[in-house]
């Protein structure tokens, strides 16, 4: 009998060795089957065997070799310094010394050395001073006296200061000579000044460098201008074609 053929245990002819069933007399064969159960046993204990195998392998590895913790995560950005930036003055004032000057148009005199600091009066065109002392482009021109007569804390120290573009060695010229010399300022919208006016020859100069100004940021005709009632220290022109006015101070003809 060959090796691929053995005998049915029943009918006792001649099959295949592979066979379940006989094909003679229809009888199960339990050798196949149980071969077959001992294939699939044998290679279910293999694959046990393999995990447990890595399994052990793992955990040795993990105890002899621990992982290493992450570094800490660092900032590698340098830490900003806060920076303290100087306030722009408004302005081109120049560097003056103390000693003698003369005001050179009708300017602002504040309490304090900036345009925010509170005014107290105004200065003529040709009015003789004394600066005492110059702090960026700011000038004293006075002495410092208590606050509580100008309304401010009593014991508040202030003194008088006059932005130093307007001061100068030479006295101004007098007169009634004019800085509206421009065609498209009309003669007749500026106010009359002189004595029993509103208005002064220094405010006049002051309303032609607003109307100038104007021109520059795009105004085609100034056809009116004056001096404000209902804001302190405040001017205004008004641009033909326009329906509102241009106010400005003082301070804005720096800029």
């Amino acid at each position: 009998m060959s090796t691929d053929k053995k005998e049915c245990r029943a009918c006792k002819e001649e099959i295949n060795s592979r066979a379940s069933v006989c094909p003679h007399c229809r009888t199960r064969q339990p050798g196949a089957v149980t071969k077959i159960c001992g294939w699939v046993g044998y290679g279910f204990l293999g694959v046990l065997m393999l995990s447990c195998v890595t399994t052990l392998m793992g955990g040795t590895k993990s105890q002899q070799e621990p992982r290493a913790a992450a570094p800490p995560v660092t900032n590698t950005t340098p830490p900003r310094v806060a920076t303290t930036k100087a306030p722009k003055e408004a302005g081109s004032g120049r560097q003056l010394s103390p000693g003698t000057y003369y005001v050179t148009t009708l300017v602002d005199v504040h309490l304090g050395p900036s345009d925010d600091s509170k005014i107290t009066s105004r200065a003529e065109k040709g009015e003789h001073t004394e600066v005492m002392e110059v702090r960026g482009d700011w000038a004293r021109v006075s002495k410092y006296y208590d606050g509580q007569v100008e309304g401010l804390r009593a014991g508040e120290k202030v003194a008088r200061w006059i932005h130093t573009g307007f001061l100068a060695k030479a006295k101004p010229k007098a007169g009634s000579e004019s800085t509206c010399n421009d065609p498209r300022i009309s003669a007749d919208g500026l106010p009359t000044a002189g004595p029993g006016y509103a208005v002064s020859r220094e405010d006049v100069e002051i309303l032609c460098l607003g109307a100038k100004k104007a021109l520059r940021e795009g105004c085609k005709r100034v056809d009116l201008a004056d001096r404000s009632i209902h804001r302190e220290g405040a001017y205004y022109v008004h641009c033909e074609g326009e329906n509102r006015n241009r106010f400005f101070t003082v301070a804005d003809l720096r800029r």
